[in-house]
């Protein structure tokens, strides 16, 4: 476009700003384009087409004008302004850094670069650094809203969440509309377990910006908190109608789908997320999850591992790898490896100094700290109760530090049994250890591993003097900062286990496990087989455990028995996708799905346990052994027959039957396994004999016994706190 003659130069320019300040961004840039033509070194025409490029997210564009300002005017502070904040959008970081400095070297006291660059560097995980400069910015301009914001930003990044909200409820004072604060203040309570707060204030932020998609986003996951599943699918589906290429929310609705079982549905937003951006390392975690889930462990493990290979400090990612590892056959020295690099993972992290105290070897009453996500109804709780029953209180003293908002009748029944009960899911690593520090904790015990909801990096600044593992996990943390491993001798034999664990072990001489079977658990039924006249074969192992080893030695046993059928219970096969690999694996050893009942979650533990009447023998997976799923199947009068393997996963069974004196179940090989399992299904009077013995059997073993085991725990306590003593 040629200039109007009638206009000059200023004129045409000053014209351009009133369309460009009237939002008529397309006249504007015309008018501005004019002028260059004319004046091709306009600092003010080009600086402008720059902003507009701004407003219209053309970031890439505004970079090329405010670079080519800059070359005409280098020691102009507002373009070097400008050109951060495009570089920031457009995600070049330390450009954007770079960029701010040199227009805060030209005017220091530039309140709106000293709060932008504390964004960026937030961004860029220099936490202290953004923190000093917002304050900065704050020192000049007391009442500059957005300089809280990215304070209270920074803050929260660094867990100083008391803090994080002071600064945001002052952007809030100085400007009551701002959704960014109140944003804020939403994910510091989602943070600190409070969802219902943080409810409150992401509908504050919506009200204020009905569009804005980041809030919809975390009030689902606030909404997940508590578990009000529906409203936070909506509030994801809302985030994605407004922006359609929104990574995060995609990836959150994975999370709230796998939540309730819905793998498949789980799995296609994952992929959409990864769709739009391949390296979102979150996206590849989840999604290996998901796949490892519904038994795709090459294609799981993958995805894990291009999740590491993206944030090579993502933890949570090691940690799924760990776990995923134990379900499938891989050299001892592999495994133990990659334990040991999650612990290389882990060297960023401080020690924390101990306070001094005393230390005797014979101190009369020790204080035990336990540290769960899962004192909860959950597999570990059933391990837990009768022991905290019976502890010897005159001489230990039991702490709980729950990872877990969440609470219901087994934490309440746990709660009374300890001394302390301490929540931590709304702790940092740093405010959960000066909590044990202040308890004055002895000896630390990790009942999760590398689960769901650990804090393996709370144990690694090594808040206690003595910290071990237990119960939770089957194998090494792989972590320095843990001292001991509980196990017994069966499942970790002596001489053979040692060389792959960063742990020493400490073997309880009667077994590591002590259960305690559900309240009103159903009764035990007559032998199934006697009325049907054919065996039935179960397992109610999570599907991850099922490994296609596991359904190769199944479909010898069914084909060996040709009438038998066998039934398979849980939360995974609520998925077509799952039942149908499931089905089409057994078809390829020759076994149709007419012989197979496949059930997914029921409705109780009282109907999962009834289950059990349909069944004759259980049948073990391997080389990752059911655990509490051993001990329901027994319990409800159902014999188990195990595979021993060569780690703690895969000899977990053997230890179970060794407990209750079912030796005899417990086979080598494989093939003894399958002669093992068929000798036992076509001897009905056996398999009648056992199951109308075996609740005697367990109530008078050392599985049972809460008071043996008691006693061998705090022997076994006792034993570390004195080595303790000895090297202080």
């Amino acid at each position: 476009m040629d200039m109007p003659l009638k206009l000059s130069v200023e004129s045409a320019f000053s014209k351009a700003i009133e369309h460009y300040t009237a939002g008529q961004f397309s006249e504007a840039d015309k008018l501005l384009t004019a002028v260059i033509k004319v004046v091709p070194n306009h600092v003010g025409a080009i600086n402008t087409l720059g902003v507009i490029a701004q407003q219209i997210s053309r970031h890439d564009l505004a970079v090329g004008q405010f670079q080519k300002a800059l070359e005409i005017d280098p020691s102009n502070a507002k373009l070097h302004f400008n050109l951060a904040i495009s570089l920031h959008q457009l995600g070049r970081n330390e450009e954007a850094i770079a960029s701010y400095q040199q227009s805060l070297a030209i005017n220091p006291n530039h309140t709106e670069a000293l709060s932008n660059l504390g964004s960026v560097l937030k961004d860029q995980g220099r936490l202290q650094e953004a923190v000093s400069v917002c304050k900065k910015a704050l020192s000049i301009t007391p009442s500059h809203s957005s300089a809280y914001i990215n304070l209270g930003n920074a803050l929260e990044a660094l867990d100083q969440l008391d803090e994080a909200i002071s600064s945001y409820q002052n952007a809030c004072a100085i400007n009551p509309d701002s959704s960014l604060a109140y944003f804020g203040l939403g994910n510091v309570f989602l943070k600190r377990s409070d969802p219902q707060k943080a409810i409150e204030y992401f509908q504050k932020a919506l009200a204020l910006s009905p569009r804005y998609a980041e809030a919809y986003n975390n009030l689902a996951n606030a909404y997940k908190d508590q578990k009000e599943h529906e409203k936070a699918i909506h509030c994801c589906e809302r985030a994605l109608a407004i922006n359609p290429n929104y990574v995060s929310a995609y990836n959150n609705l994975g999370n709230l789908l796998k939540s309730f079982g819905d793998l498949d549905g789980a799995v296609i937003q994952y992929r959409k997320a990864l769709a739009l951006d391949p390296d979102c390392a979150d996206a590849h975690m989840n999604l290996g999850s998901a796949l490892n889930s519904q038994g795709y462990f090459e294609a799981g493990t993958a995805s894990i591992k291009k999740a590491i290979a993206l944030d090579p400090n993502h933890l949570k990612a090691h940690s799924g790898l760990l776990f995923g590892m134990n379900y499938r056959t891989c050299d001892r020295s592999e495994l133990f490896e990659a334990h040991q690099s999650w612990n290389s993972a882990c060297e960023h992290i401080k020690r924390v100094k101990l306070k001094d105290r005393a230390i005797k070897a014979n101190k009369k009453r020790l204080k035990i700290g336990f540290v769960s996500g899962d004192f909860i109804t959950h597999s570990v709780s059933y391990f837990l109760l009768t022991f905290f029953k019976e502890y010897n209180s005159k001489k230990l003293s039991f702490y709980c530090y729950s990872n877990n908002r969440h609470s219901d009748h087994i934490t309440d029944k746990l709660r009374k049994l300890v001394i302390g009960w301490r929540r931590i899911d709304n702790k940092s690593d740093a405010e959960a250890a000066q909590m044990i520090q202040k308890d004055k904790i002895d000896i630390l015990v990790d009942l999760s591993g590398h689960t769901r909801g650990h804090r393996l990096q709370l144990f690694a600044s090594k808040p206690a003097p003595v910290q071990a593992t237990w119960l939770g996990y089957p194998n090494t943390t792989g972590l320095s900062a843990i001292d001991y491993r509980i196990t017994d001798s069966v499942a970790d034999p002596v001489g053979d286990s040692e060389a792959f664990h960063s742990e020493k072990l400490m073997r309880l001489p009667d077994g590591f496990l002590c259960y305690s079977p559900a309240d009103k658990s159903p009764d035990v039924v007559a032998t199934p087989a006697k009325s049907k006249g054919y065996v039935t074969f179960v397992s109610f192992n999570n599907y991850t455990k099922i490994s296609e080893t596991t359904i190769q030695i199944w479909a010898r046993i069914l084909r060996r028995m040709p009438d038998s059928r066998l039934l398979i219970k849980n939360k995974s096969m609520a998925s077509p996708t799952v039942q149908k690999r499931f089905t089409a694996l057994l078809e390829k050893e020759g076994i149709t799905a007419d012989r197979l009942t496949i059930l997914s979650r029921v409705p109780s533990l009282q109907d999962h346990l009834g289950a059990y009447g349909q069944a004759d023998i259980g049948l073990d997976t391997f080389p990752y052994n059911g655990t509490t799923t051993t001990c329901e199947a027994l319990w409800m009068g159902v014999p188990v027959v195990a595979l021993r393997g060569d780690r703690h996963a895969a000899r977990v069974g053997a230890s179970l039957l060794n407990q209750v004196g079912l030796d005899k179940l417990i086979a080598e090989d494989a093939d003894s396994y399958v002669d093992m399992v068929v000798a036992l299904a076509q001897d009905v009077d056996r398999l009648e004999t056992l199951r109308s013995t075996m609740r005697d059997r367990l109530k008078k073993s050392p599985l049972f016994d809460a008071k043996l085991f008691a006693k061998n725990m705090e022997q076994a306590f006792r034993s570390m706190w004195k080595r303790h003593a000895k090297q202080s």
